[in-house]
């Protein structure tokens, strides 16, 4: 499954890089056992740790599922967690004026 993320993305490929340098560090792990634990190929994870633009969005899904991330997560802020809210109508709300929900406003059935 391919999908080209476009190649207006200078800023998510900077972060996308930045972020699977930091992981690599921290998991103290090789590029190359990475790819090969995410199951996608080494010159593909290297291109990212480049700066170069992901190509398959499936090979992305692959790597933020190997750190237990979302892709946005992986590609634009490795650090961010969802946090938890004691209220979950807070957390709905935030998500809400986030974009994350689309609410559909349709007249009742009688």
């Amino acid at each position: 499954m391919k999908s080209d993320l476009g190649p207006n993305n200078k800023g998510m490929e900077i972060h996308l890089a930045r972020n699977l340098k930091r992981l690599l560090q921290e998991n103290q792990m090789t590029a190359s056992a990475l790819a090969r634990e995410a199951g996608i190929p080494t010159t593909t994870l290297s291109n990212w740790i480049a700066g170069q633009s992901p190509k398959n969005i499936q090979q992305v899904y692959q790597v933020s599922k190997y750190f237990g991330l979302t892709i946005e997560q992986l590609i634009f802020d490795a650090n961010t967690k969802q946090p938890k809210a004691d209220n979950p109508l807070q957390h709905l709300n935030s998500d809400i004026h986030a974009g994350i929900y689309e609410v559909i406003l349709r007249k009742p059935k009688d």
